[in-house]
């Protein structure tokens, strides 16, 4: 799953349906952790892959210029 987007200032956002993980393979984004989104101020828009299966409560806490979530 997505745990962190690391420091972003992006205002949109478009998780890929696909990441390398730590072993060096391409593996598909099927959750979003719970602090991946949250806090961020920056972020209007987030886009994710129609992959993902679940996003936990509270995970995007605190993103206050959020608009819109795309869940293909």
């Amino acid at each position: 799953g997505l745990v962190s987007l690391g420091d972003t200032e992006q205002k949109i956002i478009k998780v890929p349906a696909m990441v390398r993980n730590r072993y060096d393979r391409m593996v598909p984004v099927i959750a979003i952790a719970r602090d991946a989104f949250a806090g961020n101020t920056n972020v209007t828009d987030i886009i994710l892959p129609s992959s993902v299966e679940k996003f936990p409560e509270g995970a995007f806490a605190g993103c206050t210029a959020l608009k819109n979530i795309t869940v293909p």
